[in-house]
């Protein structure tokens, strides 16, 4: 269900605006403008642009990336050197240096990770 106050953009990428959730048309309440047009367009309470089907222009909710450090370190057992992550995303690296001094883990370096949900 889409809602006033949240980030959206179309499957395709484009920015919209959302401007209200309760227009006058009864299967299209959304109404919002999308960046890369003139004007406003219309979807339904879940953010289909088209009645029964997807479409580039359906409404999904805008990504939040997110980034982290972790420890990684070598792994070397008979026929199997590999790298291991420590299981642990720091918010900072300073907070991951000190983690790893801590631990006085030799060969273990600091990475940057980041990803999306």
């Amino acid at each position: 269900m889409i809602e006033m106050g949240k980030k959206y953009q179309t499957r395709d990428g484009r920015a919209v605006r959302i401007l209200c959730v309760d227009g006058n048309e009864k299967c299209w309440p959304i109404v919002g403008f999308i960046g890369d047009r003139l004007g406003v367009d219309s979807w339904s309470i879940n953010g289909l642009h088209e009645a029964g089907k997807e479409s580039a222009s359906d409404l999904i909710p805008v990504p939040t990336k997110h980034a982290g450090w972790g420890v990684i370190r070598m792994r070397s057992r008979p026929n199997d050197i590999s790298c291991i992550a420590d299981g642990v995303i720091w918010d900072t690296k300073q907070e991951a240096e000190r983690y790893l001094n801590k631990m006085s883990m030799t060969g273990a370096i600091l990475a940057c990770v980041t990803w999306e949900d």
